[in-house]
């Protein structure tokens, strides 16, 4: 299964790396892509991820899940965040 997110907060590699490692250590993920210019990651794992346990994991580290379906389109509505990550830091180039 492959499945597309948005992320928001990534700006540079480290970032990436960041985000990448987190997503990585969820169960049944096969493969992770990050893509910081349009705030991407793709998953490829055994079964669809939990949302708000990615979510909660992102959110740790200061990132904002933001719902995509397993297609990789984001739903319609703008993209509302998921789980409790819509309480997590906003970083100053969100604003």
């Amino acid at each position: 299964m492959v499945a597309e997110y948005r992320v928001l907060g990534m700006a540079c590699r480290r970032c990436a790396g960041m985000v990448g490692g987190q997503v990585r250590r969820l169960a049944g993920v096969r493969d992770v892509a990050v893509d910081v210019r349009s705030e991407t990651v793709r998953v490829s794992s055994e079964h669809l991820l939990n949302e708000a346990e990615l979510a909660a994991v992102l959110a740790d580290s200061g990132y904002r899940l933001v719902r995509a379906d397993a297609s990789g389109e984001r739903e319609e509505g703008g993209g509302a965040p998921v789980g409790g990550a819509a309480d997590a830091p906003v970083r100053p180039e969100e604003r």
